[in-house]
């Protein structure tokens, strides 16, 4: 049984090795070939670039946040300024290059404390049975039966509106899909036999658990983690809109939307280009992770 059982881990790590190998010339054939997915993939990089290089694109860095120039604001866009100007007179176009770098930044944070808090749950939740099982899966599903928006609306009223508080209130209303399917992962591939035969050789369950289990859940927690992206963007930016959100006079796309509103519909361009920006970034992390959903999920390649 231990000489079977050391060949059954052996044909574990060889597989893995050779999924790995399959997996990255299907991921990199369909990025090179589908043009839906070099789409988004030029969009998340527009916009991750453009929020990086802000300080060297932005023509007008100090309109970032709290200058003021009551003589041009309201202007149309310009060869002066491309996008147009605000309220206060500040360059609009500056306002969403910097506000590219809040609201990724809040998405990425969101995203990476969000697995890092689900991800364990839910390989301990689906390794073990009974009492321990039972009570995260049940949090998981109390946080789940509230709808995402009205979660995130309700802790960051709690909390205030700041941007670590925002990052706060959006991770712990996500951290439960995470926990959910990887949860059902681990389930189904703790009877295998690798997992049956490491377990005869008297390996930790820890390593077990993170060894052979967690780098076969890697390619469904990278496909939620890059839905989730867009996401939550659009949550930040709803949070931001209704003023629940990151505060004045800090640039985030959902709040520059939001002060727009009285001055709407003369002045069409303070509202659309932050909201233009909001919608390429959403679509680009969507159809990059449509895309990945399918090639890495074995039943919908075929498809």
């Amino acid at each position: 049984m231990r000489v079977d059982g050391r060949v059954a881990v052996l044909q574990n790590f060889v597989g893995v090795r050779l999924a790995k190998k399959l997996l990255n010339r299907q991921v990199l054939r369909l990025f090179f070939r589908d043009k839906l997915t070099s789409l988004g993939t030029l969009l998340v990089l527009l916009t991750f670039l453009s929020a990086v290089a802000a300080p060297v694109l932005s023509p007008y860095p100090e309109d970032a946040y709290e200058n003021v120039h009551i003589t041009e604001r309201l202007q149309g866009p310009s060869a002066k300024h491309w996008f147009g100007t605000d309220r206060m007179g500040r360059d609009i176009f500056s306002r969403v290059l910097y506000g590219g770098r809040v609201t990724l930044f809040i998405a990425l944070a969101v995203t990476v404390l969000s697995i890092a808090i689900g991800v364990p749950l839910g390989l301990l939740a689906g390794y073990n049975s009974g009492t321990l099982h039972e009570v995260i899966m049940r949090v998981a599903d109390i946080f789940l039966a509230i709808p995402r928006i009205i979660l995130a609306l309700a802790l960051a009223a709690a909390l205030g509106p700041t941007v670590p508080n925002v990052i706060i209130a959006l991770s712990l209303s996500f951290w439960p899909r995470f926990t959910r399917i990887v949860a059902a992962e681990t389930q189904s591939l703790r009877h295998e036999l690798y997992v049956e035969a490491s377990q005869s050789l008297g390996v930790s369950p820890l390593s077990i658990l993170f060894r052979h289990i967690f780098v076969h859940t890697v390619p469904t927690i990278i496909v939620r983690g890059t839905l989730g992206m867009g996401f939550t963007i659009l949550l930040a930016a709803t949070l931001g809109f209704i003023g629940m959100g990151v505060p004045p006079p800090t640039p985030e796309w959902g709040l520059m939307i939001a002060e727009s509103r009285e001055y709407l519909p003369g002045t069409w361009w303070y509202a659309m280009f932050p909201g233009l920006a909001i919608f390429l970034t959403v679509m680009g992390y969507t159809l990059i992770g449509d895309s990945l959903r399918d090639a890495m999920d074995p039943k919908l390649r075929g498809h």
